[in-house]
């Protein structure tokens, strides 16, 4: 059995309400990045009922990482990144036609 394997079931094992709501919200974020149009919250919990992990943290973790929300989320990491390495940010770069 690899050691993956073996923390997993042993985290799963101790039943700890923290560790089955940041196992169902790692479940929820899985499904939010996918493209799975519409029905990665559904996904989410049908996969958080199998692993046993929370239902609800699983839902919200759809929400950080859907189509409606990565806009802000991309341009955060891209403000947070200029900022750590000192870089501007040109958008023009991006947008100018060749």
């Amino acid at each position: 059995m690899s050691l993956v394997k073996l923390s997993f079931m042993n985290l799963m094992r101790r039943k700890s309400r923290t560790i089955l709501a940041l196992v169902g919200f790692a479940i929820g974020m899985f499904f939010g990045i996918l493209p799975t149009f519409g029905v990665g919250g559904i996904f989410a919990i049908i996969f958080a009922q199998i692993f046993k992990a929370s239902k609800i943290a699983a839902l919200i973790g759809t929400f950080f990482t859907n189509p409606l929300t990565s806009p802000f989320f991309l341009s955060l990491s891209i403000l947070i990144g200029s900022l750590f390495t000192g870089i501007q940010y040109n958008p023009d770069l991006f947008l100018t036609k060749k």
